[in-house]
């Protein structure tokens, strides 16, 4: 799709929100919600139309996905990974190759 729209100047892309702060989340405990999100705080309703409007405003932007979600994918995905995984990340001996 990205490639068939931009041969006549139209941006594809995604706004892709985490938790957005809504009357739904009133009765969630705040220190629930900054346990799980690595900037403390959910996204609110204007977070997300800002990234809409910058995306209509971005003329060369096109084939992104914008996660607006104050860092929960990174925080899930450190969660989930295997202990070994992330061990070889931070020792080099572990990472290192000849080429």
């Amino acid at each position: 799709m990205v490639m068939e729209y931009a041969t006549v100047g139209i941006g594809v892309n995604t706004v892709a929100p985490g938790v957005v702060y809504t009357p739904l989340h009133r009765n969630t405990p705040k220190d629930v919600m900054e346990s799980l999100l690595p900037k403390g705080r959910p996204s609110m309703v204007k977070d997300i139309a800002d990234a809409v409007m910058y995306l209509t405003d971005a003329a060369t932007v096109t084939g992104h996905i914008l996660c607006i979600d104050c860092g929960a994918r990174f925080a899930v995905e450190k969660r989930l990974a295997p202990r070994a995984s992330r061990a070889s990340v931070r020792d080099p001996a572990l990472n290192s190759r000849r080429i």
